[in-house]
């Protein structure tokens, strides 16, 4: 089966690809855009039910709870069959799916981790900053230590950062990263190869048969026929990803939505009509996938010929993309999102987050509230998003008891929880100012702000402004009793309330 990219610029030229396997926020509330979503994880679960999923969880213990299965910005992936599936992103982030659910692994680095490739199942490679390869085989993880020049100090070692891994097999397996870096692993050493270029390389491809591309930089591209890799092309923008079925038929994708095509021995350049940069590239039996800013998903239709945007469920960008079967991709991105194409059948995996959570406060395991950009309680069963009755971003909260919480935030903001059937409603103040931290106790409270705001809890129902003796602004309060508070703001600002007046400690 033959299947040619076209375009309607002089430029285009056919991909043939034979067939087969291979500080005022808002509210945040985020809503899916369109298409067919199912199996929405997390607080914006409005496409579908709540994917169930494993916990990814730090070696310390720490385990995310939102956005499920993490939240880390997601940069390669890589999958073996529909049931092995890897994603790797910052801080170290690495997590598997085996068909079942998401589990985080810990690979022994918590170094930003820019892509994953794998030669079958049990052999695998992934790459990031400061000259970060880690291994997998058989099971387990191990940091790869690259050679260093002979002439170098013998604890130095390589720093450059990686963005890219590609192979044709657990013994020929390509890394390239800043200045032109491209290194190669026989199955049995590493070994830094000549390059021709000292620009940053973001994409390497390398056919079953031996030939290789890297791609980057100001528009170039790098092949390796034989021994030695020359340049062979230095035209259009910054490629960031390359994908192919063999040394026939390779793309490249990049910023502003630019294409090269390797057809006849050549590339050539062109544009996608109305696409923003592409970040990541797949093909499969029926076209090419493109992923990139904003959520952009393109599918390539061959039947057309052309380059249809599709309805992503997602603004977050795109990072990386992977083929699982005919028709079928996963695409990773800003904040953990995780998006899967089935033909025209869209689900959102995971949906990331990017909201700000200022302030956590509950009163026990099955009561807990976090505010920010927008309000979550759990209940003991997950976290489920409640709308406040506010836009304004929420800086602090606390609660008294399972029905009377407090919460505030910028432009005077306070609003109170009465409980389910009441939810949150909003409470008439005498200010404007921004209000940074709120503490309670069964007969009072205080609340703190900018400018030296301070508000005190009358009847449990009525803040009143009280004077606190300073212009500095105030970030938290603490309350030990009706007679000893503590206030602290900018510019080394402590100040004690001793149950009469606020003031300096030790000048009240």
């Amino acid at each position: 089966m033959r299947i040619l990219i076209g375009a309607a610029t002089a430029t285009a030229l056919a991909l043939s690809l034979a067939s087969g396997c291979g500080d005022d926020g808002g509210s945040g509330k985020k809503k899916s855009d369109g298409g067919t979503d199912a199996a929405v994880d997390g607080a914006d679960g409005d496409g579908g039910p709540v994917t169930k999923t494993y916990s990814a969880c730090s070696s310390d213990g720490w385990c995310w709870e939102l956005p499920r299965p993490q939240g880390n910005t997601l940069g390669g992936a890589w999958a073996s069959s529909e049931s092995d599936v890897w994603a790797v992103g910052e801080k170290g982030t690495v997590i598997h799916w085996d068909g079942k659910g998401w589990a985080g692994v810990d690979v022994g680095t918590d170094e930003t981790l820019s892509a994953i490739w794998g030669a079958d199942a049990q052999h695998l490679w992934a790459v990031g900053a400061a000259g970060t390869i880690v291994q997998y085989e058989n099971g387990s993880w191990s940091q790869v230590v690259l050679p260093t020049d002979a002439d170098a100090a013998t604890d130095a070692g390589v720093t450059t950062k990686f963005f890219a891994v590609h192979g044709a097999s657990a013994k020929d397996v390509w890394v390239v990263g800043d200045a032109g870096a491209i290194w190669h692993y026989d199955g049995a050493s590493w070994k830094l190869e000549m390059s021709p270029t000292p620009t940053p390389l973001y994409a390497v491809w390398a056919a079953p048969t031996g030939e290789v591309w890297a791609a980057g930089e100001g528009g170039t591209i790098l092949a390796r026929q034989g021994t030695d890799w020359t340049i062979a092309l230095v035209s259009g923008p910054r490629w960031r990803a390359l994908a192919g079925r063999d040394s026939t038929s390779v793309v490249a994708v990049g910023d502003g939505g630019f294409y090269a095509v390797l057809a006849a021995g050549a590339w050539g350049v062109t544009q996608i009509p109305g696409a923003t940069s592409n970040l990541a590239v797949a093909v499969d039996g029926e076209g090419v996938w493109a992923v990139g800013l904003g959520g952009q998903t393109l599918r390539y239709d061959p039947i057309a010929p052309a380059w249809v945007s599709l309805p992503s469920a997602t603004k977050k960008s795109l990072f990386a993309l992977i083929r699982v079967g005919d028709q079928k991709v996963i695409s990773f991105g800003e904040g953990g999102v995780i998006q899967r194409w089935d033909g025209d059948a869209r689900s959102l995996l995971s949906s990331g987050s990017s909201a700000n959570r200022l302030a956590l406060a509950g009163t026990g395991a099955k009561d807990v509230w976090a505010v920010g950009d927008e309000v979550l309680h759990n209940q003991g069963s997950g976290w489920q998003v409640v709308e406040p009755n506010t836009p304004r971003a929420l800086y602090d909260v606390a609660a008294v008891s399972a029905n009377d919480a407090w919460a505030v935030g910028t432009g005077g903001t306070i609003i109170r929880w009465g409980g389910t059937q009441k939810g949150w409603s909003t409470v008439e103040v005498p200010t404007q100012a921004w209000l940074r931290a709120v503490q309670l106790t069964p007969t009072g409270g205080w609340i703190v702000g900018e400018k030296g705001t301070l508000l005190a809890l009358l009847n449990q129902t009525s803040w009143v402004a009280t004077p606190s003796n300073t212009a500095q602004n105030l970030n938290d309060v603490w309350i030990a009793s009706a007679t000893d508070a503590w206030a602290v703001g900018d510019s080394g600002t402590l100040l004690h309330w001793d149950g009469a007046v606020w003031g300096v400690p030790g000048r009240e």
